[in-house]
């Protein structure tokens, strides 16, 4: 656009594994990496299902869900067969995620939580996270229709602390994460290794790193294995 607006925000729409979903300026742009990790997910979803034949539905939880776009594809990738959970601090984040998880026919149960601050009650066989990771250095590297446009709460954290997010998403993974479960995080590249490092840290196991399409360490993994 003339003015630098993002074409998505513009028509207010975006493309996310094949489907639309509602955008503006409340909420961030989806990204090709973050439908990698959907993939990357609803694969060991299907897999962990088989391996538990049946019975309750598994559990999955969004911690920072923005559009709603993993959440969704996820409920959609599962049928029946999951309750998914979706957590972010911004409700106008929450009124965009609720109207396309209509839009795409799913039941995703949509909540205001702060992840640095709320424990939940119950556990989850899987948390998937999309959290803030760039740091507040990198914005002179960034193009201006991003700076100008998308919501910075979603993109930025502090240059002394850019595993802020992560830190709680491991404590919560610690607490809160079922026998065998597990917890898949997208990350800053420079900050991949270290992600993955506080995952074992706080008794995760099997912890690695995945690189996006581009070659870059873009996500982090950990387990809860039953001893």
């Amino acid at each position: 656009m003339e003015n630098g607006e993002p074409l998505q925000y513009a028509i207010g729409k975006a493309r996310f594994r094949g489907k639309f979903f509602k955008t503006n300026p409340a909420v961030l742009i989806p990204r090709p990496e973050t439908e990698e990790l959907v993939d990357w997910c609803a694969a060991w979803c299907k897999d962990y299902l088989k391996k538990k034949g049946g019975g309750a539905p598994l559990r999955i939880l969004d911690a920072g869900t923005g559009s709603g776009c993993i959440a969704i594809c996820l409920a959609k990738e599962m049928e029946n067969k999951a309750y998914v959970e979706a957590w972010d601090i911004s409700e106008e984040a929450l009124a965009v995620a609720k109207e396309n998880a209509g839009l795409h026919g799913v039941q995703v149960i949509f909540k205001k939580r702060d992840i640095l601050k709320f424990m939940p009650e119950t556990a989850f066989d899987l948390i998937v996270s999309n959290p803030p990771y760039i740091t507040d250095d990198e914005r002179k590297d960034m193009e201006a229709h991003v700076l100008d446009y998308e919501p910075h709460a979603a993109l930025f954290v502090p240059n002394d602390d850019p595993l802020l997010f992560y830190r709680a998403l491991a404590k919560l993974a610690k607490q809160r994460l079922a026998p065998e479960g597990m917890i898949a995080v997208e990350t800053n590249r420079m900050y991949a290794d270290d992600v993955a490092r506080l995952f074992e840290e706080n008794g995760l196991e099997e912890t690695q790193t995945i690189k996006d399409c581009f070659g870059n360490k873009r996500f982090a993994v950990g387990r809860n294995i039953l001893l």
